[in-house]
């Protein structure tokens, strides 16, 4: 449901941004002008929502096709499964993910694809652990592989349709950009106040007054959630707060590999939280109401499926 949601966006985005991309729903865009951002404003918020979309899409691939299936099918009964019954789903997985790639790739946002691509790959690695009881049976191996092979060609595919935007932006990157001038002002104001921290929710007022000259717009946010999380909340709170999630990351991957038939999903609460850290390093997506709800809501299903497996055991 959530990647057919983010697909439902991305479509969205993929029809005001051949369309002009002069507006963001009935507002006049401000910012972003060549990137595809769908109902957001940022180009890196909507990277990250599109980001997430694609763990789940291929979550759920990888659980159809490799953890629900029978292993031994011969070629001719996959292929007239293919051709009877499975059509429609493959149809509707292969287009969702084409938009989403799409979508993803014409954001332009470096760390969002770079972020949202590390997340899946290693959702598809991790998913081949384990894979079989036997090791001698390679066949639910093989399709892992044969899966990887085919979504780098998607991918591969998809990203010379409109990928040349993000090409572009990455022969740009170089250490002027402007979060690079915040990071040492945030470390400096840390040092000062590494207890109590300014307060939350004071960043924009205590940063604005030392805000360099050569920072030449707006600037509201830290554009990296660890260290605007421990400047405005100090290090005991903040650093707190960090912990929780890499404690929850840790505790999906090991619960992991503890389940036979949910691990996929397990994985992905994992990866997703992998991707969400990452790119809060050099953003702040966890900022954006949509992306922390969809990122919650993986939790939450998570920690579900963790209390029914649970319940399910014997005493």
């Amino acid at each position: 449901m959530i990647s057919l949601i983010v697909t439902a966006y991305c479509v969205y985005g993929l029809i005001v941004y051949f369309s002009g991309n002069g507006y963001v729903l009935w507002y006049e865009r401000q910012a972003s002008f060549g990137a595809l951002t769908s109902t957001f404003v940022n180009r890196n918020s909507f990277a990250a929502y599109a980001g997430i979309g694609v763990q789940c899409m291929l979550a759920y691939m990888l659980w159809t096709y490799t953890h629900k299936t029978e292993m031994h099918v011969t070629i001719k009964d996959k292929i007239i499964q293919f051709l009877t019954q499975d059509l429609t789903k493959n149809v509707m997985i292969a287009l969702s993910l084409i938009i989403l790639l799409s979508g993803l790739f014409l954001t332009a946002s470096r760390a969002g694809i770079m972020t949202s691509l590390a997340g899946s790959l290693l959702l598809i690695m991790l998913s081949t652990l384990k894979a079989t009881p036997n090791p001698s049976d390679v066949t639910k191996r093989n399709k892992h592989y044969f899966f990887i092979a085919s979504l780098t060609a998607l991918a591969l595919l998809t990203f010379n349709l409109s990928g040349e935007l993000f090409s572009n932006r990455m022969n740009t990157l170089n250490y002027n950009d402007m979060r690079f001038l915040a990071y040492p002002i945030m470390m400096d104001t840390i040092a000062e106040n590494p207890i109590k921290g300014i307060g939350i929710g004071t960043f924009v007022e205590y940063f604005s007054q030392y805000r360099p000259e050569e920072m030449p717009r707006y600037f509201n946010k830290g554009h990296n959630d660890v260290l605007e999380i421990i400047m405005t909340a100090g290090l005991f709170a903040g650093g707190l707060f960090i912990l929780s999630f890499l404690f929850i990351t840790i505790w999906m991957f090991y619960s992991a590999f503890k389940s036979v038939e949910h691990k996929i999903f397990l994985f992905l609460g994992g990866t997703v939280s992998i991707q969400m850290g990452l790119h809060s390093l050099v953003d702040f997506p966890l900022q954006m109401p949509a992306i922390s709800y969809f990122f919650t809501s993986i939790l939450a299903a998570c920690a579900f499926i963790l209390a029914r497996e649970r319940s399910k055991r014997p005493l």
